[in-house]
């Protein structure tokens, strides 16, 4: 019992410090502040998913990704751009000066979640569904399949440092139909969020053979 004390307290007080750490960090800030893209760091390695579990066989993987290789970057091919982050108040950011489309910012700590002006998706996609941070839909009664939404973009750092989530991806579907045959689509590139949570339980719901590849990075901005 001492022993689970003594770690409560422990991570209470780590967690106390990253606190004081942060709020030390934005007492000195002015707006607007602009964090400039410094380079890339990597969370996972190239990941391969089905409804069956992970595939970690690496010539399949390799060859899954090969036509989409250059969203699948590393950090040793990596050359940083004129990329930026501009919070133009604590709770507005927008991404290269482009001042037409701005982000609201909600923060919990270290986390900050950017969410753009309401968007119009249709249908419900798999490929909305695999990442982890998701706005509320909303369906257009006017338009079946269709609901309005926001795009979320993913960053952890304070205003010193903030690492925005970088997820490369490929995913394909396959499906059999009696009359038509087998038909294929696909979906890549790349998104500012992560990947959700058991990502095999979302996969093959809609009757498909589903196939996904993830690399989770980051992109590193500082002042």
């Amino acid at each position: 019992m001492k022993i689970t004390n003594t770690i409560a307290f422990l991570v209470l007080c780590l967690s106390f410090s990253c606190k004081k750490e942060i709020d030390k960090v934005e007492e000195n800030v002015t707006f607007p502040l602009t964090l400039h893209l410094q380079n890339l760091v990597k969370k996972t390695e190239i990941r391969l998913y089905t409804v069956d579990g992970e595939i970690k066989d690496q010539a399949t993987i390799n060859q899954f990704i090969e036509k989409e290789k250059n969203y699948f970057i590393t950090p040793d091919k990596f050359s940083p751009d004129d990329s930026k982050i501009t919070f133009l108040s604590k709770d507005t950011v927008i991404f290269n000066g482009n001042d037409k489309l701005k982000y609201s910012v909600v923060r919990e700590g270290d986390l900050s979640l950017f969410y753009s002006a309401n968007i119009i998706r249709n249908n419900e996609a798999l490929i909305d569904q695999i990442f982890k941070y998701q706005a509320k839909k909303t369906p257009v009664p006017s338009w079946p399949n269709n609901y309005i939404t926001q795009e979320v973009r993913v960053a952890r750092g304070n205003y010193d440092k903030f690492l925005l989530s970088n997820t490369a991806y490929k995913l394909k579907q396959t499906s059999s139909h009696p009359t038509y045959g087998v038909s294929a689509q696909q979906w890549s590139g790349i998104i500012f969020n992560e990947i959700a949570d058991n990502i095999t339980t979302k996969l093959g719901k809609q009757g498909t053979q589903d196939t996904l590849a993830v690399l989770e990075s980051s992109l590193v901005f500082s002042r």
